[in-house]
């Protein structure tokens, strides 16, 4: 808990944090269809890497625009956050499409492990503002690596083979 913070506190803001992020796979689950899991995707990712870039580079920003970024990150975050259990199924032929779940799936996982270990001493190492530039950084390299080697596959059959 933050200090001041209360364990009533810290529970609604985790739950407004959800009530936000909610938002985000509502959204992700009415668009993914109409315009593309790739362009859903890229979206997410460049999305992300503007908000964190932005967020490192505002020297000391006040509570409500920080918090407005934190929410919008929050909604963004969800285009491939959700598409982690979309993209990998439908790319994939089906002798192998079980595998390329699962090595999607621990690839995210170790990212959120690696997150929380790696996250506090990074930040301590150089800082808030320098953490969230490198930060969105790597989803901009998302981004360019989604449009670059992922294929599309809205609107086509599953792969058999």
């Amino acid at each position: 808990m933050l200090k001041g913070s209360t364990l009533t506190s810290s529970v609604l803001a985790s739950m407004g944090v959800f009530a936000i992020s909610f938002i985000g796979i509502i959204l992700v689950w009415l668009f993914v269809d109409r315009v593309g899991r790739k362009r859903l995707q890229a979206w997410g990712f460049l999305g992300l890497g503007v908000i964190f870039i932005f967020m490192g580079l505002i020297p000391r920003p006040s509570f409500p625009i920080f918090l407005g970024l934190f929410l919008l990150l929050s909604i963004v975050d969800q285009g491939p956050g959700q598409l982690t259990y979309v993209f990998p199924t439908e790319v994939f032929p089906t002798a192998v499409r079980a595998s390329g779940h699962g090595f999607a799936t621990a690839s995210s996982r170790l990212g959120a492990l690696l997150g929380i270990l790696v996250l506090p001493i990074f930040v301590a190492s150089v800082g808030l503002s320098a953490a969230l530039i490198v930060f969105g950084v790597c989803d901009l390299l998302g981004w360019v690596i989604t449009l670059w080697l992922a294929p599309e596959p809205k609107g086509q059959a599953l792969l058999q083979n």
